[in-house]
């Protein structure tokens, strides 16, 4: 069960949503149609969330994200980890209404999983390992880089012939 369109990107685009109003609320500048400038923010979006992992506060810095007549503005935003968690709640909820659905469709329960390996860079979100501490409670094991490995190369041999009766 899943949601292929439930990804990194969403809860990229829930803090630039963010900073662009910010910014528009600093400013009274919109750059929401202005490609180059979001592109440069999602970058800087992207750095913040990860670093979110292990620290509690970040800023989001964009230098020179407009350029007025009177000279270039940067765009500047302290984003705490809280605020990252109020900001994608809703998507963190979907992932775990999502990942119910999927135990329920297999006739299980999460008392009855013996291990639960999470995959995705998402994973290392903290508000996404207490969604899952709650719903698993230690089950779960984090290795997202070696997961991906393994079923990389389980799928190569699924498609060179070598492994069979398996479907990832």
């Amino acid at each position: 069960n899943g949601d292929t369109h439930l990804g990194g990107a969403d809860f990229d685009r829930e803090v630039v949503d963010y900073c662009v109003e910010e910014f528009r609320i600093a400013t009274g500048i919109g750059i929401r149609g202005n490609a180059t400038a979001l592109m440069r923010l999602r970058h800087e979006v992207e750095r913040a969330k990860i670093e979110l992992s292990t620290v509690r506060l970040t800023t989001i810095h964009v230098p020179f994200i407009v350029i007025q007549p009177e000279g270039p503005l940067d765009l500047t935003v302290e984003l705490t980890r809280v605020r990252y968690n109020e900001l994608t709640h809703n998507l963190v909820a979907r992932s775990v209404a999502l990942t119910r659905s999927a135990i329920d469709d297999a006739g299980a329960t999460p008392a009855t999983l013996d291990d639960v390996i999470v995959v995705g860079r998402a994973a290392t979100a903290p508000s996404v390992r207490v969604a899952l501490r709650d719903l698993f409670g230690d089950k779960r094991r984090v290795a997202p880089d070696h997961v991906v490995a393994l079923g990389a190369a389980v799928q190569a041999g699924v498609l060179d012939g070598t492994v069979k009766d398996m479907l990832l």
